[in-house]
């Protein structure tokens, strides 16, 4: 079989890909066994088009993190700590002996 350069490239290219996928795939499956990762998903729902009578199926998933709402907590809070943090050293460093 002979190869071109350019099929060369684009089975170099397929392989990487596949390998990318495999991995994200891999650490996803580690995040959801481990309970960190939660998989929502709505019942498939069926859409014909009445034009060419092609049924598609359409099916809404989405990942979310298991204390999703709990880490944004966190987030505001450490906001408001490093801006309390900030105003206390400007107390300081603007104090006049």
């Amino acid at each position: 079989m002979t190869y071109t350069i350019n099929s060369m490239v684009q089975e170099l290219a397929r392989i990487q890909i596949k390998q990318i996928d495999d991995s994200i795939l891999k650490q996803l499956n580690e995040f959801i066994s481990r309970g960190l990762l939660v998989v929502e998903q709505k019942q498939p729902v069926l859409i014909q088009d009445s034009r060419s009578s092609e049924i598609r199926v359409s099916t809404f998933i989405s990942l979310k993190l298991k204390d999703q709402e709990y880490i944004e907590k966190l987030e505001i809070e450490n906001k408001e700590m490093k801006k309390d943090l900030d105003d206390i050293k400007h107390l300081f460093t603007n104090k006049e002996d």
